[in-house]
Order: C-alpha cells, then structure tokens, then sequence
C-alpha cells in the first residue's frame, strides 16, 4: 500500500451511506545491519566462513546501519532487537552479542534478522556461514609393550589429506612416563631396645613376581623421620627374598646427642597407666615433633654415624646418605 489519503465508505442494509478520509503515512526509513566482528574470524571477511571445531564456542557481534534515522522516528542498535538463527535447529538466540556452540559438524548458514522500533527488518541478508569440522580419526600402530619408569619411547605421526587443498599437520610432544608409590603415615618409635618397629611398603604395578636386577634400578629410600637420640636406632630394609640390608647401624647410646629431625621435649608426667613417668613410650603424651627427609643412596659418600657434633641437640641435616651396608642384589 502506497501513502495518500484513502476513503472508506460504509453502506447499511437501508443502502445508507457513511465515509471516511483517512491518510496513510510512509514510513521510509531502510537500514541494513552486518556482523562487525567474529570470532574465530571469517576468512576472507567478505565472503569467507567461520571455521571452527566441534563443540568449540564462536561469538558474533552485529550493528545496523540507520541512514534514515530521524526523519519519521528514531532508530538505533538500542531500540533494534538482534535475531540469529544459527541453522542448526537449536532455539532461536537474541543480541547484538552472542555465542554459540555446534554438536554436529557440517556446513551452516547464520541468519541474522533485526527489527526496529516500528517492527520494519533490515533490508540486505546478511547470512555468515560457519564450517564446523568433524574430529579427525586416527589408529595406532605397533607400541612397545612395557616401558621402564623414564625410559625414553619415541612416538612418530603422520597424517594423510583427503583433499589435497587443505592443509593438515600433526603436532609433536615431548613427555615422559613417571611410577611412583609411597608409603604414608606416621610410626611411633618407641624406646625401648626390646622392641622393634616394622614397617611394610607394598609397591604394585609391575609384572608378576619381578626382581631387581640392577643396584641401579632403585634410586633411593627415602623416610620422613624424627627422633631424638640417633644412637639408640639400627634401620635396615628386608627384601621379600629375605635378604637384608643396614642403612644405620646400632653401634653405641654412647656419644654426643644427635637428632633425627626436630622432635619435641620429653616431660615428666602422668603416663597412661596411671604411673608418673617420663612420657617418651607413650604415643598419647610423646606428641611426633618435625620431621626432616633423608634418603640412603649407593651414590652418597657419608653415613649417619660419620657425623659428630661436640654440641648436643645437633640435628642430623636432610640429604642423601650411604647405607652402612651397600644396596647389592
């Protein structure tokens, strides 16, 4: 319908007339609206398509163009309402700024519709076109069956193009395969020579019933430990085949005081049997101080009892130290 001036006649059943001017206004305000910014970008920006991968985020921002604005009505981004249909069946998302997220891949065309104040759309189509790719299938050829804790395994890709125009490449990594086990927790020593404290360290992973061949297979063993007379104690590791070997030996209590890490005070008082005695064999009263980390290690030079102090209350350092009887198979 064309603006101007239009009269309405209405006739009754007695053929009695009554009519009406009324004016039909224009409205002839196009605007068209684009998308200013992508991401990822379109390439080429004129005619290109967004290219990205399955289920990875793109975000679009749009703007109209209102050279008309004013001379009926005002327009502008702010009194526009921004519609995307992103052709992926998925509800219909509204905004100048939006994101969105592909599940399937394929090709897409992104319809952007914008309508003003007065319910008039933008004239142009405006349509990105987004490629979402499919995740790439690959197979694995012959790898080594075991790996020794880090060892070094070199892994080779190639890849192979469908089509010939696209540009494919694989990427390169370098990393290592680490083992570890542990045992963890806390051990009251107490001090008393008819007493002996042991300790099981279970390690899995490995093939049924595997053997150490090699002194330098096992790097360390390593204890976080306090205690407050170091000459009172004789540590040695048992092996499942039963051979043995000392790390610190029981020489003598006689000597300078030297500490295993920072242990707490002893104090005189009510033990837990009701008695009054000093409170060292009792775990209820004889709280663990601090305990500092040493290892013993066929590579170190010097033992625990090759250090002496003329001052008591020395605390043996946290390093690697030498078994008193070398680590053989």
């Amino acid at each position: 319908m064309t603006a101007g001036n239009y009269t309405i006649t209405v006739k009754d059943f007695n053929s009695c007339l009554a009519s009406s001017i009324v004016t039909i206004g224009s409205y002839n305000q196009p605007f068209t609206a684009k998308v200013i910014s992508s991401s990822p970008a379109i390439s080429p920006s004129d005619t290109g398509w967004i290219n990205t991968c399955l289920n990875s985020e793109i975000s679009l921002i749009a703007q109209g163009n209102y050279p008309n604005s004013g001379i009926s009505y005002r327009q502008s981004d702010n009194t526009s309402k921004f519609q995307w249909d992103f052709g992926d069946k998925t509800p219909l998302v509204y905004g100048q700024n939006v994101r969105h997220n592909f599940n399937k891949p394929g090709g897409y065309s992104v319809r952007l519709t914008v309508t003003d104040s007065l319910g008039c759309q933008n004239t142009n189509i405006v349509e990105p076109r987004v490629r979402v790719s499919s995740r790439p299938g690959f197979k694995i050829g012959q790898l080594p069956q075991n790996v020794c804790i880090n060892s070094e395994v070199k892994l080779n890709a190639q890849s192979q193009r469908i089509d010939s125009t696209y540009s494919v490449s694989v990427g390169t990594k370098t990393d290592t395969f680490k083992y570890a086990q542990s045992k963890v927790d806390t051990s009251f020593i107490p001090d008393d020579a008819s007493k002996e404290l042991v300790s099981k360290v279970t390690i899995r992973g490995f093939s049924q019933n595997p053997v150490v061949r090699n002194t330098n297979d096992l790097k360390r063993i390593w204890v976080n430990m306090e205690h407050s007379w170091a000459r009172d104690l004789e540590i040695k590791i048992i092996c499942p085949s039963q051979k043995t070997a000392i790390l610190h030996k029981y020489i003598s209590s006689n000597g300078n005081e030297i500490k295993i890490g920072i242990p707490l005070s002893n104090r005189t008082t009510s033990g837990s049997d009701g008695t009054t005695a000093i409170t060292r064999n009792d775990p209820a009263f004889n709280l663990p101080g601090t305990g500092l980390e040493y290892s013993w290690t066929n590579v170190a030079t010097r033992n625990w009892r090759s250090f002496t102090t003329p001052t008591s209350g020395f605390s043996l350092p946290s390093s690697d130290y030498a078994p008193e009887e070398p680590l053989v198979i």
